[in-house]
């Protein structure tokens, strides 16, 4: 999540008059993420499929109808804040910008995503496919696994851009996603020393070939959806997985993650102009990490007040939280009853 938003910030700098000491590593190291970071994301969402069982659940409708608030709700209600944030931003000038005013494009980012939302929308499809393959059984044995996630890595590749809510990244990432139930469901099987060694070497190459690709040097699809992407975020994922760092502050932050996805491009809207403000002249690796600090305070802030009220819970977080019902206090005269019934 802190990449997320670290290369949201990292695009967001373009627009700013400022000095590009210092940039240029951070755009090179960040670069051949881009391979790796919605992949990760989604494998991530796998895993925590993967460890329970999604056809659990004897009601299939009552199952989607969870994932459809937890997830959908949350897309519509951010995408009409987020609009209508973009709207003032603007000025309020419909002469100036149509587009934000035009019910036409509006209509259209409910129904083609908009901004960091769309991942939303794939993700709900995503955990609805694999609800069915659980369901069928296609994804319980090592071989219906492997099988399966071979044939989302062959769909993603050779099957046009279906972009009615963002069906083709929902194929493009379904492999991701699947190798995260792959992790959760068959560790023993994947996290041999054979296949690390086989996956970093793998992962070095797709690296070197995006780089090179990016400098000019060489002339393949190298993006996230070409063959070298699939293949070098499939290769890196479980080497992630299985070298992670634990931090203190990862706990953290992970208790945070839903509403820092949700809400960090907002923080990044306020903190790219207080950001000018502040650092008009320095580097500009000062303002991509300031930026990026300030729309995670941010988000964190925002998660504070919304899950203090259950209405705003359920509008942007998709959650159901019981209203706290204060018992009343007793009067006197009850007080005095209670007593001596005691005393009796």
């Amino acid at each position: 999540m802190v990449l997320v938003v670290l290369f949201h910030s990292l695009v967001s700098v373009d627009g700013a008059h400022l000095s590009d000491a210092g940039l240029s590593a951070l755009r090179w190291l960040m670069a051949p993420l881009v391979l790796i970071r919605m992949p990760l994301f989604a494998a991530m969402s796998g895993y925590v499929a993967g460890l329970g069982s999604a056809g659990a659940d004897p009601s299939p409708r009552r199952f989607i109808a969870a994932k459809a608030r937890r997830l959908l709700v949350p897309f519509a209600s951010m995408l009409t804040l987020t609009l209508l944030v973009r709207a003032a931003r603007n000025g309020l000038r419909p002469d100036k910008y149509p587009m934000d005013w035009d019910p036409g494009v509006l209509l259209g980012h409910f129904v083609y995503g908009f901004e960091h939302l769309w991942y939303l929308q794939a993700l709900f499809l995503m955990v609805v496919g694999f609800s069915a393959l659980d369901r069928l059984g296609c994804v319980r044995t090592v071989g219906g696994w492997m099988a399966t996630t071979c044939v989302a890595a062959a769909l993603a590749l050779l099957l046009p851009d279906w972009r009615i809510f963002n069906l083709h990244e929902a194929l493009a990432l379904s492999a991701s996603f699947l190798l995260g139930v792959g992790l959760a469901r068959f560790p023993a099987m994947i996290f041999t020393r054979t296949t690390m060694v086989a996956c970093m070497l793998a992962t070095a190459v797709g690296f070197a070939t995006f780089l090179l690709t990016k400098s000019g040097h060489l002339e393949v699809p190298a993006g996230r959806n070409s063959l070298v992407g699939v293949l070098t975020a499939m290769a890196a994922i479980p080497v992630i997985f299985r070298r992670r760092l634990i931090l203190p502050v990862l706990p953290t932050l992970a208790s945070y993650s839903y509403s820092i996805y949700l809400f960090h491009t907002l923080g990044l809207y306020w903190g790219y102009w207080l950001s000018i403000k502040l650092l008009q002249g320095h580097d500009r690796l000062l303002f991509v990490l300031f930026n990026a600090m300030f729309a995670i305070v941010f988000s964190a802030a925002a998660h504070h007040v919304v899950t203090s009220h259950p209405m705003l819970a359920f509008l942007f977080l998709g959650e159901r939280t019981k209203v706290k019902v204060r018992a009343p206090r007793p009067r006197p005269a009850a007080i005095r009853t209670i007593l001596v019934g005691q005393v009796s």
